[in-house]
């Protein structure tokens, strides 16, 4: 069995898979296809009679991390209808997903998944945790309330959110068309903007959803804790969840990230003054390649990344590779490894 590439004439099976896998809304899914991504950006397996049993997709999107943008591939959408469980579909789709980013240049991979040892054993890893946190709304009006696109002063929040996660050492980076596809797709099912407009002492913002019990905060951008307190207050008078990012290790786990290419990975990373004399063997069981590396300064200060022989100062599997690249620390890693790759901050919000 071999998976292929989706296209539009695979939509209604896609949107079927989606709905069972997921339980979301027609105006969602619909929505989901139109602003952020396209069949085409999907791969499947199908069974013999041309039903979709797995899928995924790679929406394009771009990353900083530790300085440096990347060009990403963020995994979404991955689905398999619940006969066809358990028998390694998502292993495969994501193997031949992952071979096909890497040909085509991509360095790392992204996603934010359901269960995070799930895709460990791919090469996945943590690089990104968050601090959930309740609170009491109060429906107070120190926050204006919107319900749909056009009421939004779009420009305003794009500043906001740069302005925030320039705070942190990765985040996603989000031009007009991404956002307005994140923003799109929030009211496709229904959710709210709350924001908060005080001129030159800052701009806030919320994007959430209302259930019956409790309101659903999934990005809160805030410039301090003053205009944090405002927007929780101007939220709907039930509980309010909500999170803040946190430390490496701290908080519950979110965001993970999968290097493809470490040569790349490997020279754009940020070493301090002096760093970047150390030697690195990278196996990647899940791609079958492994690498040994020398990473040396030139003369004129730039950075090399060259295959060398021998014995190594760092050992890595892929995923704790990819957590070094990301300053999440690492499993077990030598003294010269902290040294090279000291712990830094992420924020993300994209979850899909």
């Amino acid at each position: 069995m071999q998976s292929r590439i989706l296209s539009m004439s695979d939509f209604a099976q896609i949107k079927n898979v989606w709905s069972v896998c997921f339980g979301d809304s027609d105006a969602f899914i619909d929505a989901y296809f139109q602003y952020a991504t396209q069949p085409e950006n999907g791969r499947a397996y199908f069974d013999e009679d041309g039903k979709i049993l797995s899928d995924m997709f790679g929406l394009d999107f771009a990353v900083n991390l530790t300085g440096n943008r990347y060009d990403t591939k963020f995994l979404a959408g991955c689905a398999t209808m619940p006969a066809a469980r358990k028998k390694d579909l998502m292993k495969n789709l994501v193997r031949d997903a992952l071979g096909d980013y890497k040909r085509q240049g991509y360095a790392v991979a992204m996603l934010h998944p359901f269960l995070h040892s799930f895709y460990r054993k791919f090469g996945f890893e943590t690089i990104a945790y968050v601090d959930r946190r309740e609170a009491q709304g109060v429906g107070g009006d120190e926050a204006v309330v919107a319900d749909g696109f056009d009421a939004l002063p779009v420009g305003k929040m794009m500043q906001a959110y740069a302005d925030y996660t320039g705070r942190f050492d990765n985040y996603f980076v989000r031009d007009a068309r991404r956002f307005d596809a994140w923003l799109r797709l929030l009211f496709a099912d229904d959710g709210k903007v709350a924001y908060i407009d005080d001129g030159e002492d800052g701009f806030a913002y919320a994007l959430y959803y209302e259930h019956q019990s409790h309101t659903e905060v999934f990005e809160l951008v805030c410039p301090n804790e003053g205009h944090l307190d405002k927007i929780i207050r101007s939220l709907p008078p039930k509980k309010v969840q909500y999170f803040l990012p946190a430390m490496p290790g701290a908080g519950e786990e979110f965001t993970m990230l999968r290097v493809l290419d470490p040569v790349t990975a490997l020279r754009k990373y940020p070493y301090a003054d002096g760093a970047g004399g150390f030697t690195i063997e990278i196996a990647d069981d899940f791609l079958e390649a492994d690498y040994k590396l020398a990473v040396s300064r030139e003369k004129d200060g730039g950075l090399e990344v060259l295959p060398v022989q021998g014995g190594c100062d760092i050992r890595a599997d892929m995923a704790s590779l990819s957590s070094l690249i990301a300053g999440a620390g690492g499993n077990n890693m030598p003294a010269i490894a902290q040294e090279a790759f000291p712990l830094k901050k992420s924020c993300f919000f994209e979850t899909y």
